[in-house]
């Protein structure tokens, strides 16, 4: 089924955000670096933990969701949703966002999974730094 014309572009909107709401949460785990690196400072770190220490914490967390984020890519554009890339790249090139060749080479599977890996570590790597901040604990005067 080619989706232009067959949804309206609200329809095709939404289906587009939940698409991206299923990588953020399913792909990169922002949420596991928090709830990851919290217990980390209690149980490891006996509730004192330095930034260093919460940025590697964190950045561990980061490599193993970057680790899984392929295999995320996979099931979610071969099982679950097979008719993605084809009903994208229709739908691009019907709303002339971008030529036949340009969809081609956007919306693939090698594509996704390099800017899900890149994704996750550029993100993860950022939410690190900042979880650990907040996580760090301060010294007193």
């Amino acid at each position: 089924m080619a989706v232009a014309g067959a949804i309206s572009r609200a329809a095709w909107a939404l289906y587009c955000a939940a698409c991206h709401l299923y990588q953020f949460v399913c792909d990169t785990g922002y949420y596991y670096l928090f709830t990851g690196t919290a217990p980390k400072k209690w149980r490891d770190y006996n509730g004192v933990m330095s930034w260093k220490q919460g940025i590697v914490a964190g950045l561990l967390i980061t490599l193993v969701v970057a680790f899984i984020s392929p295999a995320s890519q996979w099931l979610f554009h071969t099982v679950i949703s097979p008719e993605y890339f084809s009903n994208v790249r229709a739908y691009a090139v019907a709303q002339n966002m971008m030529s036949s060749e340009e969809a081609a080479a956007y919306f693939n599977l090698p594509s996704y999974i390099k800017q899900s890996v890149l994704g996750a570590v550029v993100m993860g790597t950022v939410t690190s730094v900042i979880v650990a901040f907040f996580l760090r604990t301060r010294t007193r005067p």
